[in-house]
């Protein structure tokens, strides 16, 4: 089993990850255009963000000029200090966007690695024997 675990906020722009911690309880507002946006909310109520806004975007949504105005003018609105969003949304964000977006960041954590590990090298031989 795996599952996807969140590591880090990354400024949009590149910068070293900063750690959970730091955006608990800061005002934030959230976007993102995931087919389940639900659990991008979950996740940030997990970690003890201050979730002042949320938008659900489309699955795969583009980023135009028109919605990057919306989402601008929410955010002003909402008060809150930073904009945050998924790393598969962050980069439909121009580089030069003039808000401060922090992105969270997410990696796969395996439960029994060296068992995948050894499944994976079987399953190689395995088709690398059937080849001779």
């Amino acid at each position: 089993a795996a599952e996807y675990q969140p590591t880090g906020w990354q400024p949009l722009g590149g910068g070293a990850l900063e750690p959970l911690e730091s955006l608990a309880g800061k005002p934030v507002f959230a976007f993102c255009g995931l087919g389940r946006p639900d659990s991008f909310q979950r996740t940030l109520a997990g970690l003890g963000v201050n979730l002042c806004r949320f938008v659900p975007l489309r699955d795969h949504q583009v980023y135009d000029r028109p919605l990057l105005n919306r989402l601008g003018l929410d955010f002003l609105a909402s008060r809150a200090e930073f904009l945050v969003t998924t790393a598969k949304d962050a980069v439909k964000l121009p580089p030069n966007f003039p808000l401060p977006v922090k992105i969270l960041k997410m990696e796969l954590a395996l439960d029994r690695p060296g068992e995948l590990a050894e499944t994976v090298l079987r399953t190689a031989r395995r088709g690398l024997s059937e080849e001779s």
